[in-house]
């Protein structure tokens, strides 16, 4: 199932390419792109659950406190 989100507040491309790797490190994360340009995320997780997208927000806080995250 794919989500699509909207990610703000990113400081650095790097810091992107962090959150998207640690991202797909989850369990039900199939896989993580996130551009940070266009500041979209698309991610293809296994089933939507509201832990899963708990762990998604906490990860990209621990690497990038002020990122907002925005569900499409």
């Amino acid at each position: 199932m794919k989500k699509y989100f909207k990610i703000t507040n990113i400081d650095c491309p790097v810091c992107a390419a962090k959150i998207e790797d640690a991202l797909k490190k989850i369990a039900g994360v199939n896989n993580c792109t996130l551009s940070f340009l266009s500041e979209r995320m698309v991610m293809d997780i296994a089933k939507e659950d509201a832990e899963l997208i708990k762990k998604i927000t906490k990860v990209c806080h621990k690497i990038e406190p002020d990122c907002q995250i925005i569900e499409r």
